[in-house]
């Protein structure tokens, strides 16, 4: 996560600090981390337009809240962040209410997840059936795509071993989970 602040009138004579305001916390100097927590770190962008960047990382709940960028030095002003954080979380598309999926033997299966909240890609994304990862142990014409924020898990003809509980688990996210059901004949609502 980046905060920005930007100076319009830069000089060689100032700082810049970010402090958390509800802690009363000074964060960064310029370059310096002045906290023992190493999560955060303050950095000049571009030194052409003076653009300051506060970066958190590994965010988590505790650090939602306001951040104040203050300049001290010939002139002084202050700007204030407020940061919100949402947790990212995995959803399996097409999941119901009761969290459980009817498929017909013989039709294509497909258990499509992607991220909801997140900024960025996941590093992976692990495939569960009943809590044993099946991404390298796939047979039978079955088969993984990854896209940037998702993956979907393809089983081209549905059988009844493919019954059973299935989570995807992404590197940067909560997992989600859905019951697979693979009968002989599926009662269609009209």
């Amino acid at each position: 996560m980046y905060s920005k602040c930007f100076i319009k009138y830069p000089t060689a004579a100032l700082n810049v600090l970010w402090w958390k305001v509800n802690s009363s916390t000074l964060l960064t100097t310029n370059n310096r981390t002045n906290t023992g927590d190493k999560r955060f770190q303050a950095r000049l962008k571009d030194e052409n337009t003076n653009h300051w960047l506060l970066r958190i990382k590994y965010t988590k709940p505790s650090d939602a809240g306001v951040y104040e960028c203050r300049i001290e030095g010939d002139f002084e002003a202050s700007i204030f962040v407020f940061l919100h954080l949402q947790k990212a979380t995995a959803v399996i598309q097409g999941s119901v209410p009761d969290g459980t999926r009817l498929v017909e033997v013989g039709t294509t299966l497909r258990l499509s997840c992607f991220l909801v909240n997140s900024i960025e890609s996941p590093k992976y994304i692990f495939w569960y059936k009943e809590n044993r990862m099946i991404n390298y142990d796939l047979d039978d014409g079955e088969s993984i795509r990854e896209g940037r924020q998702g993956s979907e898990l393809i089983f081209p003809t549905a059988r009844l071993s493919h019954t059973g509980n299935y989570s995807c688990v992404p590197s940067n996210a909560d997992q989600a989970n859905l019951y697979v059901k693979v009968q002989t004949k599926v009662k269609r609502k009209c």
